[in-house]
C-alpha cells in the first residue's frame, strides 16, 4: 500500500501526493519514510523532469506531525539515532532534486510535516482558516529533529526561528508569509495553481539560488539575526528566558538552542548530525516520555466515550459559578471566560477578586502580545466575568466549581449554600486535590450531580483536568464535566 504516489502533470511537473488511506491525517512515521524513499527515486530518475509539487491527498489536512506512537514506543537512542539520520537522508534527497520543489500546504501542518515542507524550495499555504504551519516538538520533550531546526533559521531568520521552536506554537498563512515560512498564503481553490506558478519563477534561477532563504531587513536585523555579535546576545537572551520559563526541568528548548547555536555557520549536512545527536537523547528520556503520555491520553479522551453507550447527551455550560478567587479560582476564572462563557466568581475577600482580575487581564495581555486576540477581545473576555462577595446569579449558573482552602468543612459549608440555589440539573464540582468526592458528596441533596472538576497549576499552562466520579456521581453529570464541547 503506497503512501506517497507521483502524478504526472503537463509541461514536466509531477505532484508528489502524500495520502496514507490506512489514517484520517498523514503523519511521518517508518512506513511513510519507507515509501517517501521509493518516491523519491522514481523522480530523481525522470530525468526530464521540471518541477515537483508536495501536496496532501486528503482535502483540508496537510500533514499532522510524526508517529507520536512511535515516538511512546521506542526505547533505545541509536534506533531513534538510525530512524532520524534515515529521515535526514530522504529529505535531503528531496532537497538535492535537479529541479525545484514547491510544498503546497493546505490545512495542519506540524512538527514533522512542516519539516518535510521545509525540505522543498519553497513553500505556498492556504489562507484558510484551518491551515496552521508550526514545530510544536518541544512541548513533547523532544527538539524538531528531521531538519526542522537546521532547516527553519536559515529561511526564517535566528529571532523568529527561536520563538517557533521553543513555544511550540503554530501561525497561520498570513503571518507564516510574514515570517518567510512560505513564499505566498492565496486562497485554496488557487493553491496548485499558485504552485505551479511559484516553479515556474524558480526554475528560471540558478539551481543554487532557487531555494528560499533568510534576507535580513535592516541594520537591526542584520545584526541580531546574522552577525556573530547579535546571534550571541539573541541566544544568551533565550537561554536566560528558557531557564526562568522552566527552571530547567525541560530538556528540550535548551538542546533547540545548543543545537541551533552549534549548527550555525556550518554546512546543512554536518548541522544535521548535530541535530540526530540532540533528539535521539531526547526522545528516550524521562520527561520526553512522560509529555508524550499526557498528550496520548488527552487525544484518548477526546474521542473515547467517558461513560459507556450509550451516554446521555452532555448539557451545555453557558454560565459558571466558581467559589473561591484564589490562584485556581482566577486562573480557571480566566480560561472559561476566554472560551466565552459567562463567570460568577465569588470571594468573602475583595482583594482576592481584585487579584483574580488581574489575572485574568494579564493572561489576556500575554495572549494578545502573541497575536491571539485584541483589545475588542480582551474587553470582551473581562466583561464575561461579574464578581462579587455575594452568592448572587447561582440559579443562572450551569455549572458551579469549589475551589476554596482544603478543608473538609469549609467545603461541605460552601457545598450546602450552593446547592439550595443552584438548578436541580446543573452539576456541583469540587477542586480539590486530595480529599474523597464520595465523602464531599456525603449529606448533599443530589449526589448524583457532585464530581471532582481538579485543574491543574498552573491552570493557563496546563491542558489537563482530572474528573472524578464518586460513588453516586451520575453518567449525564461525568459526560458534562468531560466534554469539551459541552463547554
Amino acid at each position: 500500500m503506497s503512501i506517497f504516489r507521483v502524478e504526472r502533470q503537463v509541461n514536466g511537473v509531477a505532484h508528489l501526493v502524500m495520502d496514507d488511506s490506512s489514517r484520517k491525517v498523514n503523519v511521518i512515521g517508518e512506513p511513510a519514510i519507507a515509501d517517501l524513499e521509493r518516491a523519491v527515486t522514481v523522480l530523481e530518475s525522470d530525468t526530464e523532469l521540471r518541477g515537483v509539487v508536495l501536496m496532501s491527498g486528503k482535502p483540508g489536512s496537510f500533514v499532522a506531525g510524526a508517529d507520536v506512537n512511535g515516538i511512546a514506543a521506542v526505547t533505545e537512542r541509536e534506533e531513534v539515532h538510525a530512524l532520524v539520520r534515515r529521515v535526514h537522508a530522504v529529505f535531503g534527497r528531496l532537497a538535492a532534486l535537479h529541479c525545484p520543489t514547491v510544498a503546497a500546504i493546505d490545512g495542519i501542518c506540524l512538527g514533522g510535516g512542516t519539516e518535510l515542507a521545509l525540505a522543498c524550495d519553497s513553500r505556498i499555504a492556504s489562507e484558510e482558516e484551518h491551515t496552521q504551519i508550526g514545530l510544536p516538538e518541544t512541548m513533547l520533550g523532544i527538539i524538531p529533529g528531521f531538519g526542522g531546526t537546521t532547516r527553519l533559521p536559515r529561511l526564517v531568520g535566528l529571532s523568529t526561528a527561536l520563538d517557533l521552536i521553543l513555544t511550540g506554537r503554530s501561525v497561520d498563512a498570513r503571518k507564516a508569509e510574514r515570517m518567510g515560512l512560505i513564499a505566498r498564503a492565496v486562497p485554496a481553490a488557487w493553491l496548485i495553481e499558485h504552485a505551479h506558478r511559484r516553479l515556474a519563477e524558480l526554475e528560471k534561477r540558478s539551481a543554487k539560488r532557487r531555494r528560499d532563504r533568510y534576507r535580513a531587513r535592516g541594520f537591526m536585523a542584520w545584526f541580531m539575526d546574522v552577525s556573530a555579535a547579535g546571534r550571541g546576545l539573541v541566544l544568551s537572551r533565550a537561554r536566560s528566558m528558557t531557564l526562568k520559563r522552566t527552571a530547567g526541568h525541560y530538556p528540550a528548548p535548551l538542546a533547540a538552542l545548543d543545537v541551533i547555536e552549534k549548527g550555525a555557520g556550518r554546512a546543512v549536512d554536518q548541522a544535521l548530525v548535530i541535530e540526530a545527536n540532540a533528539v535521539s537523547g531526547l526522545a528516550v528520556g524521562p520527561v520526553c516520555k512522560n509529555l508524550v503520555r499526557i498528550f496520548l491520553l488527552s487525544e484518548r479522551a477526546k474521542k473515547d466515550p467517558p461513560v459507556a453507550e450509550p451516554s446521555p447527551a452532555p448539557a451545555p455550560v453557558r454560565t459558571l459559578m466558581i467559589v473561591g478567587a484564589g490562584v485556581m479560582g482566577g486562573g480557571v476564572a480566566a480560561l472559561a471566560s476566554r472560551n466565552n462563557i459567562d463567570v460568577r466568581l465569588r470571594d468573602l475577600s475583595p482583594d482576592s477578586l481584585t487579584r483574580a482580575l488581574q489575572t485574568v487581564r494579564s493572561l489576556a495581555n500575554e495572549r494578545a502580545r502573541k497575536g491571539k486576540g485584541g483589545a475588542r477581545a480582551l474587553d470582551a473576555q473581562m466583561a464575561r466575568i461579574l464578581p462579587g462577595i455575594e452568592l448572587t446569579g447561582v440559579r443562572r449558573a450551569d455549572f458551579a466549581l469549589e475551589a476554596v482552602v482544603e478543608k473538609l468543612d469549609v467545603k461541605r459549608r460552601v457545598f450546602g449554600e450552593l446547592e439550595v440555589r443552584l438548578r436541580p440539573e446543573a452539576v456541583l464540582a469540587t477542586n480539590t486535590s486530595s480529599l474523597s468526592v464520595t465523602e464531599l458528596a456525603s449529606g448533599l441533596a443530589r449526589p448524583e450531580r457532585f464530581c471532582g472538576f481538579h485543574f491543574f497549576n498552573p491552570v493557563h499552562r496546563m491542558p489537563l483536568v482530572e474528573v472524578v466520579r464518586g460513588r453516586k456521581t451520575s453518567d449525564a453529570t461525568i459526560v458534562t464535566a468531560t466534554r469539551p464541547d459541552s463547554w
